[in-house]
């Protein structure tokens, strides 16, 4: 029976092999995460108990006068927006932590 599968496959080999059409080439390995994230300018908000939310600056539009504004980040009753940015995604932003730490970080991130 195994000698009849391996014919076969041989056959169907043989009539519909094609040579590889793609070529596979070197140096593909020193690509990072950061290389596949579009650059794109971004609204960065941080609320009052340290919440952190990254919007397109795209969704936003300008308003004329007596606009109402349209919400950028929904927050609970008892936090609000402190601190409101634009930034690129590929902007490093630096976090200060209450104990005196500094994180970097990516917009994207």
């Amino acid at each position: 029976i195994q000698q009849i599968v391996k014919d076969e496959l041989i056959a169907v080999h043989d009539e519909f092999g094609t040579p590889r059409r793609t070529e596979l080439a070197e140096g593909g390995a020193d690509m990072e995460d950061e290389d596949l994230i579009q650059r794109e300018d971004m609204v960065v908000t941080v609320s009052h108990s340290g919440y952190i939310k990254r919007v397109p600056l795209s969704l936003y539009r300008a308003q004329r006068r007596g606009g109402k504004g349209r919400s950028g980040m929904s927050t609970k009753e008892e936090d609000f927006v402190t601190r409101l940015f634009v930034a690129n995604t590929h902007t490093p932003v630096l976090f200060f932590s209450s104990r005196g730490i500094v994180y970097k970080e990516k917009v994207w991130r």
